[in-house]
């Protein structure tokens, strides 16, 4: 499909590596095939996105907020940290307070006609699927949309429960025997590399504006109208908070187990 593109069009064949749920560079499969298709000269630019989707953020149908402050603060925070990560490596990340199919959409300006690529994540619940066939059409004739599998600590091919896992246990100790004796943990990808995604020299204003414009800050997340929680403060003390109070719940447990004599069955928890 590249190569027709190439024929037709003197403009770069670019990436679109849409983040969603894994923000991760090491390890993460969407970001190693972007290295590897740059490497094989398929494509010639990548143009890292993230969308805070409004969608993820409104309110349900019980009028609850789908996200809350704590979800948010940390969503921001591991934001920040992919941004400065591939500054690092000589890239960038665009994030918009948008929709994805209209923001991708606007991410392939400047770039070849037909023949360009969007790579993300594979998800399965029916919100995030909708939205995959949202961007998929929005895209379509310029560029083509490839998930990848990768939320998982075994691959999902590589479970030994046959094509509509018909025979998988019902009951989790024989699904873990069975995945544990026949199933291998993929090697990790690699990290990529400076220069390894590089971004297009040349982009139109707007999408350059979108790329040096400052991250989102807390007030310009997608809240919906009139809530804006107050974003969490941060503690020092929380990780030991919690850790001492796990420590006392155990021990409250030991007591009661000692009382009826059963401690050596749980032991191992002590």
């Amino acid at each position: 499909m590249a190569e027709s593109a190439r024929a037709t069009s003197s403009k770069p064949r670019r990436i679109v590596l849409w983040f969603r749920n894994d923000l991760r560079l090491r390890d993460n499969v969407i970001v190693d095939e972007a290295v590897q298709s740059i490497r094989s000269k398929e494509y010639d630019e990548v143009l890292p996105v993230y969308c805070y989707d409004p969608r993820f953020s409104a309110l349900s149908r019980w009028g609850h907020p789908k996200m809350g402050p704590y979800r948010a603060a940390f969503l921001q925070e591991c934001v920040a940290d992919l941004a400065a990560n591939l500054q690092q490596l000589g890239s960038g990340l665009l994030v918009a307070v948008g929709k994805p199919e209209e923001v991708i959409t606007g991410a392939l300006d400047g770039a070849a006609a037909a023949g360009n690529l969007v790579l993300t994540q594979e998800e399965v619940t029916s919100e995030e699927l909708a939205v995959d066939a949202k961007v998929a059409r929005a895209v379509k004739g310029k560029a083509q949309v490839i998930r990848h599998w990768g939320p998982s600590l075994y691959h999902i091919d590589d479970l030994p429960f046959g094509e509509g896992l018909h025979n998988m246990p019902n009951v989790f100790t024989p699904f873990r025997g069975k995945v544990e004796k026949l199933c291998k943990v993929r090697l990790e990808f690699p990290s990529p590399g400076t220069g390894q995604l590089p971004l297009p020299p040349s982009l139109p204003h707007s999408l350059k504006q979108q790329l040096s414009a400052p991250l989102p800050q807390w007030q310009d997340l997608p809240w919906p109208a009139g809530y804006t929680p107050q974003r969490p403060t941060a503690n020092a003390k929380a990780a030991l908070q919690f850790k001492v109070s796990r420590l006392m719940l155990l021990l409250i447990y030991a007591v009661d187990v000692v009382a009826v004599g059963c401690l050596p069955s749980v032991s191992a928890w002590l």
